[in-house]
């Protein structure tokens, strides 16, 4: 352990402060009419129509007496009844959404009181049909979430009583999410540090602040740090890694359960380069190294779960193809479990070179370690070998002794393409960003979308991206319902900082970011999204400085 390590936790508290910024076209709660209310039940108002699926029975609320409602009663009053009485409906009581205006992502909680209900139902303006949850006799709760700003403006959860076959009346509670408008610049820092850089990873801790892993270069020499933001991107802490090594940040993965956290960094040794992996068991702790390379393999990324991290790449190989794509697994006090991805085609398991640019951990007991990349090679097997990059998807379940799964593209749109990065969404299917090109390759951005085993559902073109350097270079899944994408793009003589939303099926980006202030090369690198949807990027801004951005999603 380099004996400077101390460095670590002595740095001083770095905090940025300037005046806030107005979003623009937001409503206020007062100009909604909508600030703090916890509605009884009513008839007034508007009530869903059959045709929004609501099955509603009409009846008397409580204190409706006029045209002959009857009040609901009830079971003390009840008393003896005959079989020829009518059976009380359901009704609601009371309703709150909680809060029921809000500026920054958030959930909103939702809670019902009612009389004579099983249950109650919930239906969003998007649609969405909820059964709340029983708290207790006659309480019901839920959730809103309010993760986008894509769903910004007043609106009306309506609510349903039920009890066995009978349904009572529909009543409706307001409520208005006021978020920044997707793709607003929130925060742009390009040039705190002062000093030329990059920002590689992002990660969020368990309260979601977020945290960059970037290098900063000193007298020519690369150096690697950690920083800490606000939600708001307020600098909060900045702390060297393993000063005065030679260090150049590669990834960084934080459980979003405990804050430990994982970072994967090249640095020296002896006259060669080798990856480095660490954990810290949370923020403010030094990194403990838990790997090291070897001279030669690389490394590209970083998947992690409890108990096993495994660091993704490349390794040289004496075959003919000469590179298979490497994982190597890091369990607690184990020895490290390097493991080869070679692709057999017609019994040639020497055929192709591989590479891994990304992975993680997917499935129920996160055992499937994905890894995206390319395999390049001649893929069509004709009397004239054509050699070409072509996606790669590798599925290998770490607890079994089973021989992993390979989805491998083909031509089109067209004859060559590579996957850059991965993401897992709340339903289990893989989003992947890469490209795709023609042998003279002119890269045009692709999102694909795959389920476990390797079926596409859905793909998506980004358009022409203007060089294979562009990206795109990072992909997050949002809670909000799409994934967000780090990139860059030329824009006459400037090469720009660019992030882009894309929802499965959806052809055009639901949203773009680009900086108001653009000075030179530009390039967005890394992607976050927040537990709520919040949206953080990195990458190298102004004057090649590390940039960090927040970003309304």
């Amino acid at each position: 352990m380099n004996p400077h390590i101390s460095r670590y936790f002595v740095l001083p508290l770095l905090l940025l402060c300037g005046c806030p910024q107005v979003w623009p076209d937001f409503v206020t709660c007062e100009e909604q009419n909508a600030c703090g209310t916890t509605e009884p039940a009513s008839t007034d108002g508007g009530v869903p129509t059959t045709g929004e699926g609501v099955n509603t029975v009409t009846g008397g609320s409580s204190g409706d007496s006029p045209g002959g409602a009857t009040e609901p009663e009830s079971s003390a009053d009840s008393g003896a009844t005959t079989t020829d009485e009518p059976a009380e409906l359901p009704v609601i009581l009371t309703r709150k959404v909680d809060p029921d205006y809000t500026d920054v992502n958030a959930i909103l909680d939702v809670l019902i009181t009612a009389d004579h209900a099983s249950g109650v139902q919930m239906k969003l303006e998007n649609g969405d049909v909820v059964e709340l949850t029983p708290l207790g006799p006659g309480e019901f709760g839920g959730e809103i979430q309010a993760f986008t700003g894509l769903d910004n403006g007043k609106m009306t959860a309506w609510f349903t009583p039920w009890r066995d076959a009978l349904t009572g009346e529909t009543v409706g509670a307001e409520y208005v999410i006021a978020l920044p408008q997707p793709g607003y610049e929130v925060s742009w820092q390009a040039d705190d540090l002062d000093i030329d850089g990059d920002v590689a990873a992002i990660g969020v801790l368990p309260d979601g602040r977020p945290v960059e892993f970037g290098t900063v270069h000193e007298m020519g020499a690369p150096r690697c740090y950690l920083r800490l933001h606000e939600k708001g991107g307020a600098l909060v802490e900045s702390v060297e890694v393993l000063p005065p090594a030679h260090c150049r940040a590669i990834d960084l993965k934080i459980d979003r359960n405990t804050g430990e956290m994982h970072m994967l960094l090249e640095r020296k040794s002896g006259d060669g380069l080798v990856w480095w992996a660490g954990t810290s068991p949370k923020w403010g702790l030094a990194p403990k190294n838990i790997g090291i390379g070897v001279v030669g393999d690389i490394a590209l990324a970083l998947a992690s779960r409890p108990g096993l991290v495994a660091v993704c790449g490349a390794k040289p190989v004496a075959t003919k193809d000469k590179r298979d794509a490497l994982a190597v697994l890091l369990r607690p006090n184990q020895p490290a479990e390097p493991r080869l991805f070679d692709r057999a085609a017609n019994d040639d398991t020497h055929r192709f070179a591989e590479t891994a640019r990304d992975c993680l951990f997917a499935g129920d007991t996160l055992d499937t370690l994905v890894l995206v990349g390319e395999a390049y090679g001649d893929h069509d097997g004709g009397p004239d070998p054509i050699i070409r990059d072509r996606r790669i998807v590798i599925e290998y379940d770490v607890a079994a002794d089973v021989l992993p799964t390979w989805t491998v593209g083909g031509p089109g749109p067209g004859v060559q393409s590579r996957a850059l990065a991965v993401d897992v969404d709340d339903q289990g299917r893989y989003h992947t960003v890469g490209y795709t090109c023609l042998d003279v390759c002119e890269p045009e951005g692709e999102v694909r979308v795959y389920s476990p085993g390797g079926k596409v559902e859905s793909q998506v073109s980004m358009g022409p991206l203007g060089a294979a350097w562009f990206g795109p270079n990072d992909i997050a899944w949002s809670p909000a319902g799409y994934a967000v994408i780090a990139l860059a793009e030329q824009q006459g003589q400037s090469t720009v900082f660019k992030v882009q939303a894309f929802a499965p099926d959806i052809y055009e980006p639901l949203w773009t970011f680009i900086p108001i202030d653009q000075q030179g090369i530009e390039i967005a690198f890394a992607v976050a999204v927040g537990p709520f949807g919040e949206v953080y990027a990195g990458g190298i801004g102004a004057t090649n400085h590390p940039a960090f951005a927040v970003i309304g999603g």
